[in-house]
Parts: C-alpha cells; sequence; structure tokens
C-alpha cells in the first residue's frame, strides 16, 4: 500500500525534460555559450534557485536566471572557461510545484572545447 503513495508522489515531481544549447554529457560545449535553458515538465513556484556545485572548480559562474512567463523553464546566465569540465546539481530546494513538491535532485555533467 505505501508504494503506491510513493508512486504518486514521485508522478507529482517536477522533472527536467530537457535542456535547451547542449545535453547532459556533451563533451564539446562551446566556451562562448552564455546561457542554459531548462525545461521541465510542468511549471513551477518561480522563485529562487536551486542549483549547486559538487566542487568550486567544476561550478561555471552563474550571473543570473529567469523564469519563463510560465515557469515551465529556467534560463541561467553564465561565463564558462576553454577546456573546462562542469558539473550543476540542480535540487527541489526552490525548483518546486505550485502545490510545493520538490523535483529529484538532477547532476548536469558537460565539457567545454
Amino acid at each position: 500500500m505505501l508504494t503506491i503513495y510513493i508512486d504518486i508522489y514521485e508522478a507529482k515531481k517536477p522533472k527536467i525534460v530537457s535542456f535547451e544549447e547542449l545535453q547532459n554529457g556533451q563533451e564539446n560545449v562551446s566556451s562562448t555559450l552564455k546561457q542554459l535553458k531548462i525545461n521541465f515538465d510542468r511549471p513551477l513556484l518561480g522563485k529562487g534557485h536551486s542549483f549547486n556545485g559538487i566542487s568550486k572548480e567544476s561550478f561555471p559562474i552563474i550571473k543570473k536566471h529567469i523564469y519563463s512567463s510560465d515557469n515551465k523553464s529556467v534560463t541561467i546566465y553564465w561565463d564558462l572557461e576553454e577546456n573546462k569540465s562542469y558539473e550543476i546539481i540542480f535540487t527541489g530546494k526552490s525548483f518546486r510545484t505550485m502545490d510545493g513538491i520538490p523535483m529529484s535532485d538532477y547532476l548536469l555533467r558537460f565539457s567545454t572545447k
């Protein structure tokens, strides 16, 4: 019986459906890429940010983030360096549905050329 409730809760969590401008695991991202758009499967609260680094060395310099008007995407503006590997964890701290259900952590890894 408990697994039914867990399945229902998991189904209500927001999920990242795509990234525009790059793919998870991509190894030839241009270091001149100035933004990343993250698309979700449902609207988010639209407040705050939920991205962290595994280490200071692998986390990009993030300048700002903006939610879309429908709160189904977030665009991150950043600066990237050449020939560098990056790791960003997107969390449910602020990436939550309108009724407060947080997303599960999602790890994005990519490298620049």
